[in-house]
């Protein structure tokens, strides 16, 4: 097997699965010293794993997808190395646990061609803050083996956060103290939310897009802000906040614009779309424009029989073929919660 990690895309899940706890490897991965470091992706936050001592870890610039590629590898004696590749992914967890179900299948199919073993089970590393799934194989093709050419791989997925993490682990030595440790790597990453400048401790948020140089901001001082994701179908961009003190929530999407579509065109269609896909009571509907914003105002009064008295606003940008969404909504609306509204609509802004 020789030193090129392989890259797979999302899918959904396939059945079966063979659970394989391997607590000999666990404990022995756990009896190792281990410091966490963290590699930044932007707006994606950071991809903390911990490192034993006297293992070093490096990124190897972007790969073709705009993944970061680590390297991480043992005591330079050890012929071993890991390789991770984290990929911000499109849908919820179980969405994103299933692509990593779905890529170490493919891997599987890859991996058997070449493999000693005639049955390759898939297994599985658990933690609060990953799922991995991978497939172990010895290579039988590799008769002379060194540091370029490895006789054994365990090669898989794990869903951390909002992250589809590709690994792939080379070595020489098919029981290892290292092997389990590179394993450990894996099960116990983590996805830590954004920093600045895209997430400033003042709560200003700033949204980038593939390709563009400006960002979309706003200031959301005071909420829960979540971890950037890809809007389902991968073609978008998504921040949520939520003020616990005084309910409001807003979130923000960037897509693709229709060609030639201005913001009050994007409003237009998103109204229709709204009328024919959700078909709920709506009062109090107004149409605006405040520069280079094009508003939607509403109320939905009740929601499945209860009473929500929901105020909706919606905010709509279009910018160098890219059109936002800015969308804030507070149920138990009062006159006096319209404030809330102005201060982060006020806030909505285009930052070369």
């Amino acid at each position: 097997m020789s030193l090129e990690p392989t890259f797979h895309r999302m899918g959904r899940p396939v059945q079966p699965r063979l659970l394989v706890t391997a607590f000999a490897s666990l404990f022995l991965a756990l009896s190792i010293s281990a410091a966490p470091r963290a590699f930044p992706l932007g707006q994606w936050g950071q991809l903390q794993i911990d490192v034993p001592e006297g293992w070093t870890a490096v990124t190897q610039g972007k790969e073709a997808a705009g993944g970061v590629a680590l390297k991480v590898t043992p005591p330079k004696d050890v012929q071993l190395v890991l390789l991770m590749t984290p990929l911000p992914a499109p849908g919820n967890a179980d969405d994103i646990d299933a692509a990593a179900q779905k890529a170490t299948e493919e891997n599987k199919v890859t991996l058997a061609k070449a493999a000693v073993e005639s049955e390759l089970p898939v297994r599985e590393l658990e933690s609060p803050d990953a799922h991995a799934f991978y497939v172990s194989a010895t290579d039988k093709t590799v008769e002379k083996p060194s540091a370029t050419q490895f006789k054994y791989v365990d090669q898989g997925a794990a869903a951390v956060g909002r992250l589809l993490v590709s690994f792939t682990i080379l070595g020489n030595a098919q029981d290892g103290a290292e092997r389990a440790q590179a394993r450990e790597i894996v099960r116990t990453a983590r996805q830590l939310f954004p920093g600045p400048p895209w997430i400033t401790p003042g709560g200003g948020v700033a949204m980038a897009y593939p390709g563009k140089a400006w960002k979309l901001a706003l200031n959301l001082a005071g909420y829960e802000i979540d971890p950037f994701q890809i809007v389902a179908g991968g073609k978008g961009v998504r921040v949520t906040g939520r003020n616990q003190a005084t309910g409001m929530i807003v979130s923000a999407v960037l897509k693709d614009a229709h060609p030639g579509w201005t913001a009050v065109e994007h409003r237009e269609d998103a109204w229709t779309t709204l009328q024919t896909e959700s078909p709920m009571g709506r009062e109090d509907v107004k149409r605006s424009e405040r520069g280079p914003m094009a508003l939607l105002e509403m109320r939905v009064p009740t929601f499945w029989g209860r009473a929500v008295n929901q105020q909706n606003v919606s905010a709509y940008l279009v910018r160098d073929g890219v059109w936002a969404d800015v969308h804030l909504s507070k149920v138990n609306f009062k006159e006096e919660d319209r404030a809330l509204f102005e201060k982060v609509l006020a806030s909505v802004r285009i930052e070369e």
